[in-house]
């Protein structure tokens, strides 16, 4: 039987919760299972449990905001803005996790882009765009992020040279 949206919802949830449930286990198992261990060694495994506890607080954080925005219960709160900024921003931030996977981002397009809306669900966007695309770029590659103007208004494009999203899924992803 065909799923429902909220259920393709939670099965969409409870596939992107596995990968750092999963890392967390095996990152604290091998550190705790090992009868001594280095300093440095406990601190990495740590590190790797804090990376992916940050990851999983992103991800419910979002799956909140969905369930109040299904509900018509999210306020949305308008602010005036520059695109540009927020977006300079999230590169810098989304950073880190990229030269880890030797991954480069490249922000290109508007310089100065006045724009009103709220701030923290376009970074929230972008920030889930990023870092899709960062985690599915083939090393030593880069990945773009770019802000035009368009007849419509402003256009975000974030691009990479992963696999990208099979057919099939895309039709559940907008």
């Amino acid at each position: 039987a065909p799923l429902t949206q909220q259920g393709q919802s939670m099965a969409d949830a409870a596939h992107e919760l596995r990968t750092p449930v999963a890392t967390s286990r095996t990152a604290a198992s091998v550190a705790l299972h090992q009868p001594r261990r280095e300093e440095a060694e406990y601190r990495e495994a740590l590190a790797i449990v804090e990376q992916q506890t940050v990851r999983l607080s992103r991800i419910v954080e979002d799956m909140f905001t969905l369930a109040r925005a299904d509900a018509g219960d999210y306020p949305v709160r308008k602010a005036a803005l520059y695109l540009d900024e927020v977006l300079d921003e999230v590169v810098r931030a989304a950073q880190v996790l990229a030269s880890r996977r030797n991954v480069a981002i490249e922000r290109r397009g508007v310089a100065s882009a006045a724009f009103t809306g709220d701030e923290d669900l376009l970074r929230r966007m972008v920030g889930n765009l990023i870092d899709n695309a960062v985690r599915h770029a083939p090393p030593s590659t880069t990945v773009q992020v770019d802000l035009d103007w368009e007849a419509e208004g402003y256009a975000i494009s974030v691009t990479d040279r992963g696999p990208g999203v099979p057919a099939e899924i895309r039709v559940h992803i907008f």
